[in-house]
């Protein structure tokens, strides 16, 4: 299975809006913020995206963040006709072979076939919180095992786009969930703030 960068357009988005829906149903919860994504919502997150295809179109997508002390997976993404063919953990796969440092993500607490690819692929629990009423996340970090620093090819590998972020508003994952939630919603109403 072949990982390539891409760049957000349409069908990212349709791809993105179908893996979050069957989150939505599984945690049942509609609160999750990339369901609200625009096109341009999405390009403005400026996230490095990296996707696998077939020859009917994107299979799944992840977006990352490179911020000063890890690389954020802001987004993993599988179209629901590719559930069970081992998309997702090509994508997270990729993501780990060309880190030079430590990975995290979160997902809904409920998403256990999230939690699941996760764990399998090493990634330890570092805490639950609750977001939004009702709304429960888990946390994840893997630690670095291995890779050399982004740049060049590895950069390439990891998309375009791929850049470090110290963690200045909706780009990179803010250390507390809520400051993010707050961010990414400002964000949308009122535009990225100089």
């Amino acid at each position: 299975m072949s990982v390539e960068p891409i760049a957000p357009d349409g069908e990212l988005l349709a791809v993105q809006l179908d893996a979050y829906r069957v989150e939505a149903a599984l945690i049942g919860s509609s609160v999750i913020p990339a369901l609200r994504d625009t096109l341009d919502s999405l390009v403005a997150a400026g996230l490095s995206w990296s996707g696998v295809r077939d020859g009917a179109g994107l299979l799944g997508a992840v977006g990352i963040a490179v911020r000063a002390d890890a690389v954020d997976i802001d987004r993993l993404v599988v179209a629901p006709r590719a559930f069970r063919r081992g998309v997702g953990t090509a994508l997270v796969r990729h993501v780990l072979a060309h880190a030079d440092r430590d990975v995290t993500v979160s997902t809904g607490q409920a998403n256990t076939p999230a939690r699941a690819l996760y764990e399998r692929c090493g990634f330890a629990v570092e805490r639950h919180m609750e977001v939004e009423p009702g709304l429960w996340v888990t946390d994840y970090r893997r630690l670095l095992r291995r890779g050399a620093p982004l740049g060049g090819a590895r950069e390439r590998a990891l998309g375009e786009r791929a850049r470090t972020d110290p963690g200045d508003g909706i780009r990179g994952r803010a250390a507390d969930h809520q400051t993010h939630r707050l961010e990414q919603r400002q964000h949308r109403e009122l535009g990225p703030q100089q």
